[in-house]
């Protein structure tokens, strides 16, 4: 069960305390689970199309973006090291918005 003592997501150590090659495995590992975890809860929800952590972080940054969370908090809540990066995750978010519009006024 979750409670705030314990942390909904999977915690992965950072990578400065494992070598490359452990993180790496790791990482893996952890985003399987929580993969396999979210298809269960997709499936009782009813929901076909494909779910995946990277997908739902997305999601959840573009969610955020939208209900114009500030752009350093959305920083701290995907646990990026540096805005650049946050900035980088949403500006890829905006080109596929755009794709997907041109995409729905032209089709292919």
């Amino acid at each position: 069960p979750h409670s705030k003592e314990t942390p909904l997501l999977p915690i992965i150590p950072t990578q400065n305390t494992l070598s490359e090659q452990d993180f790496k495995k790791k990482k893996s590992s952890k985003n399987a689970s929580f993969n396999a975890k979210l298809k269960k809860l997709a499936k009782l929800a009813g929901i076909e199309e494909n779910v995946a952590f990277h997908i739902s972080r997305h999601s959840f940054a573009d969610y955020a973006r939208r209900e114009k969370i500030p752009l350093m908090d959305i920083k701290n809540m995907l646990g990026h090291t540096s805005l650049t990066v946050t900035q980088a995750y949403l500006n890829d978010l905006d080109m596929q918005s755009l794709d997907e519009g041109f995409e729905q006024l032209f089709g292919d």
